[in-house]
């Protein structure tokens, strides 16, 4: 008898890693093909320029999206990852250096960097992360790439907070394909970056600096 359970054990853990194999759960980091996002260098017209020097500070995500993964979701309580693909960095990191690269296109600050550029800055931006997955929802023939975006402005020194916002944005895939889906994030991402940088510019007008 014990003989036979120990045998059906085995079987049964082998049956399991065949089929966590298959979801792609097991799969090789090192073979997973890579995609990233692209900041956005247009603009609404109008937006007011300053004379501000503005930090990006570091983009804030919960655990599930801490991460290269590609995240999906196929319920409102679900997180997921898509098998043999990934971000070519943290998706935190990834959108913080767009974000970055947007604000610094659109030309409306006479200074943009990250902490680690040693600005003596007038505003920092903090940004969280709240929603970068695909969610399938059964609404058309792929998933729909969902970006939340967080934004609150602080006016330096002292920390006083300027404003918050959040953002989002939807856009469906044309299809169940990775380089459609990825496609989709690029859009919905860059339309929450071009909102953000909008924003950001309008609020940081409407506050006086410091001299």
């Amino acid at each position: 008898m014990s003989t036979l359970l120990h045998r059906s054990a085995a079987l049964a853990l082998a049956a399991l890693t065949l089929s966590v194999a298959g979801c792609g759960l097991l799969s090789n980091p090192e073979t997973r093909r890579l995609y990233q996002v692209t900041s956005v260098s247009t603009f609404a017209v109008g937006l007011p320029h300053s004379d501000a020097q503005l930090t990006i500070g570091p983009v804030e995500a919960p655990a599930g999206l801490d991460t290269n993964r590609i995240a999906l979701t196929r319920a409102p309580l679900s997180l997921d990852y898509f098998a043999e693909v990934a971000w070519s960095d943290r998706a935190p990191a990834m959108v913080r250096t767009a974000l970055l690269e947007s604000t610094q296109n659109s030309g409306m600050f006479k200074a943009v960097g990250s902490d680690t550029f040693n600005l003596r800055s007038d505003y920092l931006l903090k940004t969280e992360l709240r929603n970068f997955e695909a969610v399938y929802d059964s609404q058309g023939p792929g998933p729909t790439a969902t970006v939340v975006l967080g934004l609150t402005l602080v006016k330096l020194p002292g920390d006083a907070v300027v404003g918050q916002t959040v953002i989002r944005e939807r856009q469906p895939s044309a299809s169940n394909e990775i380089p459609e889906i990825v496609g989709a994030f690029n859009t919905a991402l860059g339309k929450a970056l071009q909102e953000a940088v909008g924003w950001t510019a309008d609020h940081a007008a409407l506050s006086p600096r410091r001299r």
